[in-house]
């Protein structure tokens, strides 16, 4: 595996070596600027785009309350800049993007509430279950 975005050098290490990358903390339409340059480097190295396991490193803020969840996420912005965040429908369908757009298909999903566990309790059994 190997975590990082630059364009140039890392993506083209990326596509020559990796059967994994990491990719973390991106709004989707910055990873979607990666993803394009990944898939040009494996184009020019003959290597199969889909043969690389896709990454996805984020932080999710989750509430029943979806203007909740984005208020939460809204607080944090300081600390925590590029974030999912919503009601359980909300983080499947931005999750759902990142799959079906980018081909995203690994999620390391990060709570910055934690020792509050409700919002990983939503998440497993409300999101996860769309992903079996």
């Amino acid at each position: 595996m190997i975590g990082g975005s630059g364009r140039k050098f890392t993506l083209g290490v990326v596509a020559r070596h990796a059967d994994w990358w990491n990719a973390h903390y991106k709004s989707i339409d910055q990873l979607r600027d990666e993803v394009d340059a990944l898939r040009g480097h494996c184009e020019a190295e003959g290597r199969d785009f889909d043969s690389i396991r896709k990454v996805y490193n984020t932080r999710i803020f989750m509430d029943r309350s979806h203007k909740a969840a984005l208020k939460t996420a809204e607080e944090w912005r300081e600390k925590v800049p590029e974030s999912i965040a919503g009601d359980p429908s909300s983080v499947r369908d931005e999750l759902t993007r990142f799959a079906e757009e980018l081909g995203m298909n690994v999620l390391i999903a990060a709570f910055p509430r934690f020792q509050d566990t409700d919002d990983m309790k939503m998440f497993i059994d409300e999101v996860i279950p769309t992903f079996a």
